[in-house]
């Protein structure tokens, strides 16, 4: 017995074996709304307990609360990660002893030229 929200009649039900439309082994079944009868499978958001949106062609993956998260906290989630990511390479970049203050390597003399300034 599973509980949740449709998608379609945004009503809170509960469906069980019976509401079964097409049962699946590694795929997610399908269920029919028993407030509105459209077809609904269970939401793929982590801790979510709603009901994403089935259709003729494509089953969503999401219900439309995780949908939401997904398409306005996602792209902030990256450009915060990436503005981070920025910050810690222009720190790195001054602390780094190979390289100048204009980002190009220093020329570290190699061995043999060292051997030769000894001798």
């Amino acid at each position: 017995m599973l509980k949740g929200k449709c998608p379609f009649c945004a009503e809170e039900i509960e469906v069980s074996e019976s509401d079964i439309i097409q049962s699946n082994t590694i795929r997610r079944d399908v269920y029919r709304c028993p407030n509105c009868g459209k077809p609904i499978l269970k939401c793929m958001g982590i801790g979510c307990r709603d009901f994403a949106a089935g259709g003729k062609y494509y089953d969503n993956n999401f219900c439309p609360e995780c949908l939401k998260k997904v398409v306005v906290e996602t792209p902030k989630y990256v450009l915060t990660t990436l503005k981070q990511g920025i910050e810690v390479g222009k720190s790195l970049k001054g602390k780094d002893s190979t390289s100048t203050s204009t980002g190009t390597p220093k020329k570290v003399p190699s061995s043999n030229t060292q051997k030769k300034r000894n001798a």
